[in-house]
């Protein structure tokens, strides 16, 4: 494992802190939630005060988030796609499903969680399952586990996938994986444009996810999927593949996707690459894509190449 600097980490998670508490806090109370011992947090939040990253109230000697916080990533853009939106489109899959929201993308074998939004409580609207167990922002999980691993490799070829599987079973201790189940599960997932799994990482959960028809400003792929209990997932697998894929094509601007000439310049022309999973609707019948129901046109690049397939 490679070695970290600990200060800089406990001065990022005491920033990501924030996020889940969104109010202020007081010294004492963020060593206690983070597990830190206070002369050190103390330390490090008054560094961050120094730095303008961090505002003070003398009132309750309490912290908070500066605006600079709010402003450094602005100039970051996922595509063309603006954060307001992308939160937005989060948000809504969380209040229509009830299940825990992530974005995604790949770290070589594994997927990273960027952004996640969970329910306030165990319990979902209407009763429907919520969170099932703390996931936070930055966590790994084996791209092969997940569903959003299979939408994020969904992109490429076989001889890509091949050596991904070889690189797996070298650096794991556990069964190898099968290159042909892995392979037919991606195709799987192209077909139907959408990739669902329970009781890849633990027996109890599942999530289904679709692929992002961009990728963010540095080129790497995205994945947005909906967690919870295993049965539950099982049970609204398709309503809610449904709700997602209808969701992201809404959310799409007209210019966010690249042109498949632009795509081409920036692969490599070697790679081998599979074809992008398309956006459904019902059953096996494609999307209208030129224009979602509700919804902003979408670019004719997407248009074209969803004709295409059918």
């Amino acid at each position: 494992m490679k070695r970290q600097v600990k200060s800089a980490r406990r001065a990022l998670e005491i920033l990501e802190l924030y996020e889940r508490l969104r109010r202020p806090a007081a010294v004492n109370e963020m060593a206690a939630l983070l597990g830190y011992p206070q002369s050190s947090t103390s330390m490090l939040v008054n560094s961050l005060k120094d730095l303008g990253y961090l505002s003070y109230n003398p009132a309750d000697r309490t912290f908070a988030p500066s605006m600079r916080i709010a402003l450094i990533g602005e100039w970051i853009r996922l595509g063309e796609v603006g954060r307001a939106d992308l939160l937005e489109l989060m948000n809504r899959l969380q209040r229509e499903t009830g299940g825990t929201v992530i974005l995604s993308t790949r770290q070589m074998a594994s997927v990273q969680y960027i952004h996640i939004i969970a329910p306030e409580s165990g319990v979902g609207p209407r009763g429907r399952p919520g969170r099932v167990r703390l996931v936070v922002a930055g966590a790994l999980r084996p791209i092969h586990r997940v569903a959003a691993g299979l939408m994020l490799l969904s992109d490429c070829g076989n001889a890509e996938i091949s050596k991904l599987v070889r690189s797996i079973n070298a650096q794991s201790s556990e069964p190898p994986e099968s290159l042909s189940r892995l392979q037919r599960e991606i195709d799987r997932a192209r077909e139907r444009g959408y990739a669902c799994i329970t009781g890849g990482v633990l027996p109890t959960t599942g999530s289904i996810a679709v692929r992002l028809p961009y990728d963010d400003m540095f080129g790497k792929p995205l994945a947005l999927s909906v967690s919870g209990p295993a049965p539950w997932i099982k049970a609204n697998e398709e309503n809610f593949a449904r709700l997602m894929r209808m969701a992201v094509m809404r959310y799409v601007p007209a210019d966010a996707a690249e042109s498949d000439d632009d795509a081409a310049a920036r692969k490599p022309a070697s790679r081998e690459r599979g074809p992008r999973a398309t956006p459904r609707v019902e059953g096996n019948r494609p999307a209208r894509v030129k224009r979602p129901p509700g919804g902003r046109p979408v670019s004719p690049a997407v248009a074209g190449r969803a004709k295409a397939r059918r």
